[in-house]
């Protein structure tokens, strides 16, 4: 009969050296992730700030958290939330790749022009503007 105990416990040890080599790469890719939102995320999320206010929109920016790696800007509209805009990144092996989410009224969406497979390197500014703004017209139009 096969010792379950050491089968456990090699279990246990894959586990946290899986843990362990993801947070080396974390550790690793700080920089990158760092300069991505302090140069791109950040400032996006300030000139969209800028505009909606001329529009009546109260907006709150939770600028990166370099810790947990989000930055977030939400629209409220006469005391209510309507949507959220989430910018989040996801470490992989051989890369750093961003994960947008938008909260769409009532909704947790995690779809985005922004891909998956985008590299933070890839993405400009712009982009993250222009995706904040497609998500945000298609929730107030109702097509989402």
């Amino acid at each position: 009969m096969k010792d379950w105990k050491k089968d456990l416990s090699d279990f246990f040890n894959k586990i946290e050296e899986k843990e362990r080599d993801k947070e080396k790469r974390i550790e690793k890719k700080k920089p990158e992730v760092e300069s991505f939102y302090l140069s791109k995320v950040n400032p996006a999320f300030k000139e969209l700030k800028t505009e909606l206010e001329k529009y009546g929109r109260e907006v709150v920016l939770l600028l990166e958290n370099i810790d947990i790696g989000t930055a977030s800007i939400i629209v409220r509209f006469k005391g209510k939330q309507e949507f959220s805009y989430s910018m989040r990144v996801k470490t992989s092996q051989d890369r750093v790749s961003p994960r947008p989410s938008i909260y769409c009224r009532r909704y947790l969406l995690v779809m985005s022009s922004i891909k998956d497979s985008s590299r933070m390197s890839d993405i400009s500014k712009d982009d993250i503007i222009q995706d904040f703004r497609v998500q945000y017209e298609s929730c107030l139009s109702g097509k989402i």
